[in-house]
């Protein structure tokens, strides 16, 4: 196991680029995590048997001791607060336990920078990340589900900064800290909030725990937005800015308050 380079891209995205049906993130965040200041990226080597030949792939054919056969991204969202994402495995090597040394120096690593939780997501149907997981302490947290349209069908995006510029012209933004304080008790008494363990999607494609002061830090951003319904059903929603790539839309990191509420904030978003 070693650290990415720059070098390896090539390697790397010859197995990291079709995953799911011909389309995998992989090409997309390989420059921001390669240079990314809030964790690692590793990637895994084959190593040649002492004294025997060099490494070779499952069906006995030759491989570059340098070059990577599988890669992985450990990020600090929060203090104490770790994520594991983009572990991948060139086919012609699973089966090997790579993935399973890749993931017992991805703990090594989190131990050291003193991680309270390690999370990561995976698919329902992904069994041997399931095994993978479970073989090293993880447990099931519970099932995420994303909600949103293909981006082919999302038309021409509009600017982040500028969206939410319009929607505190539409007077749907927090006006002070004190409302901030007063709709974090919405917050906190939300039933689908506790379900989801008090987690929230504050960068794209991970969730991490949503404290009063990280609310409040929203709210002083401008990345809070509230409505309510004809009834007065309230409902907020956490648009976080600062979590996301620049390349990425707005998204939903938090939706908390009545249904009503909710009907209503999301027409007029």
């Amino acid at each position: 196991m070693r650290l990415a380079r720059p070098s390896d891209r090539e390697a790397v995205l010859s197995f990291a680029a079709n995953t799911w049906g011909g389309r995998d993130y992989i090409p997309d965040v390989w420059d921001p995590w390669i240079g990314a200041s809030d964790g690692i990226l590793l990637v895994a080597t084959p190593v040649p048997p002492a004294g025997g030949p060099g490494p070779t792939d499952s069906d006995g054919r030759p491989l570059d001791p340098d070059r990577p056969v599988a890669v992985t991204r450990v990020a600090v969202l929060a203090e104490g607060e770790i994520w594991f994402e983009g572990l991948r495995v060139d086919p012609r090597v699973r089966g090997r336990s790579v993935a399973t040394h890749l993931q017992v120096a991805e703990l090594r690593w989190a131990v050291a920078h003193r991680a309270r939780v390690v999370r990561y997501a995976t698919a329902p149907d992904n069994e041997a990340s399931h095994r993978l997981g479970a073989r090293h302490g993880f447990a099931l947290a519970g099932a995420w589900r994303r909600y949103g349209g293909d981006e082919e069908e999302q038309g021409e995006r509009v600017d982040p900064e500028r969206l939410l510029e319009r929607l505190r012209e539409a007077g749907l933004g927090l006006p002070d800290e004190p409302a901030s304080r007063r709709l974090w008790s919405l917050v906190e008494g939300d039933a689908t909030f506790h379900s989801g363990r008090g987690l929230y999607e504050y960068r794209p494609w991970s969730v991490q725990a949503l404290t009063q002061a990280r609310f409040e830090a929203h709210v002083r951003r401008g990345e809070v937005v509230v409505a309510h319904s004809a009834t007065g059903a309230p409902a907020l929603a956490v648009l976080p800015l600062s979590g996301g790539r620049p390349d990425l839309a707005l998204h939903v990191g938090l939706l908390a308050g009545t249904g009503e509420g909710a009907v209503a904030l999301m027409e007029s978003i």
